[in-house]
């Protein structure tokens, strides 16, 4: 199948990189496969960093979940330039197992948090975090976004 070589050609694809400090989130695409109906699915790993910290896993994510907060995103950061304005990523599926928040202020400063279990372990041991972020990330965030759609 074309689309599935095309996609696997550019994964695994970092599709959000915060690069904070000592601090460090990342979500990735690593993987597609094609599904009976023909459709694509995505594995999505989750990395994090921090003093004492680096781990990498699956989570519970859908391409469907990266598309909607890609769009929300995207909205956020029209709005006077984030102003006031708020993104979320969550699984439609079991969203206290997989959510990230961009929550942006009438300063336009951005505040991340996030909670990722881990799905290799049956989800019983997660992440948690927050932090507050340069806006030149979410640029670099939507175009990674966007590449993966565009394939």
């Amino acid at each position: 199948m074309k689309i599935r070589e095309d996609i696997n050609d550019i994964l695994p694809l970092t599709l959000i990189d915060t690069g904070f400090g000592d601090e460090r989130f990342m979500l990735e695409c690593t993987g597609c496969d094609t599904l009976r109906n023909g459709d694509l699915s995505g594995r999505f790993e989750v990395v994090y960093k921090s003093r004492g910290m680096d781990c990498r896993f699956e989570c519970e994510l859908t391409a469907e979940d990266i598309y909607l907060f890609f769009r929300e995103l995207d909205n956020a950061w029209d709005i006077k330039y984030a102003k006031n304005s708020e993104a979320v990523l969550r699984s439609s599926y079991h969203s206290e197992r997989s959510e990230l928040r961009f929550v942006f202020d009438e300063k336009c400063k951005c505040h991340i948090s996030g909670k990722f279990a881990n799905r290799s372990d049956g989800y019983k041991s997660s992440i948690s975090f927050e932090t507050d972020v340069d806006l030149s990330v979410i640029p670099e965030i939507l175009v990674g976004c966007d590449s993966l759609f565009q394939k």
